[in-house]
């Protein structure tokens, strides 16, 4: 646990915990998917994102975009 943290990190294993389903209206999942990604390209919500792939058809899955979070110090890596 880093010390300048205070959220658990519970691991990157995309099938069995770390999947989150959205219905989004207006939109289809490849755009949405682009979008999360150039968000991610962009530095995300608060600048401390990085991309790092997007895998379509992943199982049940119609995309899984993956991206990494640097913390406030950049000192540790989420992703």
């Amino acid at each position: 646990q880093p010390p300048d943290c205070q959220n658990e990190d519970y691991g990157t294993c995309v099938q069995a915990c770390c999947k989150l389903q959205w219905n989004v209206t207006g939109t289809n999942a490849a755009e949405l998917a682009k979008t999360i990604e150039t968000s991610l390209k962009n530095g995300g919500p608060d600048g401390q994102y990085s991309y790092f792939a997007t895998a379509p058809n992943q199982g049940p899955l119609t995309f899984v975009v993956q991206g990494i979070h640097s913390t406030a110090t950049m000192k540790y890596n989420d992703t």
